[in-house]
């Protein structure tokens, strides 16, 4: 699509672009990236499950820009898959034991709360479950 399409001016379009007119007509640079590509595919064939947060230390002290090594990196298709979480396997689910009797089963806990003063307290908790 070109300014041509929408009929807009040169001046119209870089206006609601937010360019200066001196960028539209300017030519586009090409990118030498060879050097950079050399450097990286060096040494990813030595160290090949090394991700970029290993290949960067190494390679910039070679001269080249982090964010320039990064985008290089994305386009070879290098960049790995992040290892996932690993998921605990899922536990056997037991059902509750209804005790028949008092003083069968019991638990504890320990709480803590604070007064309207700031006070701080702690209780001891003691549950029996045959009334529960």
């Amino acid at each position: 699509m070109s300014v041509i399409d929408h009929g807009l001016s040169v001046r119209e379009a870089c206006r609601a672009a937010r360019l200066a007119r001196s960028a539209y007509y300017a030519p586009s640079m090409q990118r030498d990236d060879g050097p950079e590509i050399e450097a990286i595919q060096a040494y990813i064939a030595e160290n090949q499950r090394h991700g970029f947060d290993k290949l960067y230390p190494v390679v910039r002290r070679q001269g080249f820009g982090k964010h320039r090594l990064y985008r290089i990196y994305k386009a070879l298709g290098m960049n790995l898959k992040r290892k996932g979480r690993r998921w605990l396997p899922a536990r056997i689910k037991n059902p509750l034991v209804v005790p028949g009797a008092a003083n069968e089963v019991w638990s504890i806990d320990f709480m803590s709360d604070a007064l309207w003063s700031g006070r701080r307290f702690r209780t001891f908790n003691v549950l029996d479950h045959y009334n529960c």
